[in-house]
């Protein structure tokens, strides 16, 4: 009996953003503002940040739709990338250990996975980002911590 109370109070108790998978990854290098190319189980893989989204850091065709949407200038699209990822490279150097959370959704269409960036004194990047107005809020594909990120 004493078994069957504990399961049911373990399934009652843990929520989603509870059982979300956590690892600790090995920084390669910035990729751009919102994604960054980690050693995790001595692999190497790109990690695109949940719940936010950064300027191109180059003019593409992302930048030019970028452009249009802000109404701004593709050069300035590149300018504000450019900020982001000179941000994150600040904050994360190579051979920095960072934790990794993710949810059900692990990946993304591209291959990279989908994560949120804690560093080593527990600030999470995603809203680092936000708070600085280095990013834009953004669900890509899921985000269930976006009470935390908005806030």
């Amino acid at each position: 009996m004493k078994k069957l109370v504990l399961i049911l109070l373990i399934i009652f108790v843990i929520t989603p953003t509870q059982a979300m998978e956590k690892t600790t990854a090995r920084v390669l290098k910035v990729i751009d503002g919102d994604t960054i190319e980690v050693l995790l189980d001595n692999k190497y893989e790109n990690v695109r940040l949940l719940g936010v989204d950064c300027y191109e850091t180059y003019p593409n065709n992302r930048a030019y739709k970028q452009a249009y949407t802000e109404g701004i200038t593709v050069e300035k699209v590149v300018e504000l990338g450019k900020l982001a990822k000179y941000y994150v490279q600040k904050e994360l150097k190579p051979d920095d250990m960072v934790y990794l959370e993710f949810e059900e959704n692990k990946r993304d269409s591209y291959g990279r996975l989908l994560a949120y960036v804690y560093l080593k004194d527990g600030k999470m990047l995603n809203k680092m980002l936000l708070q600085n107005k280095k990013a834009k809020y953004f669900i890509y594909e899921t985000c269930e911590k976006q009470d935390e990120l908005v806030d």
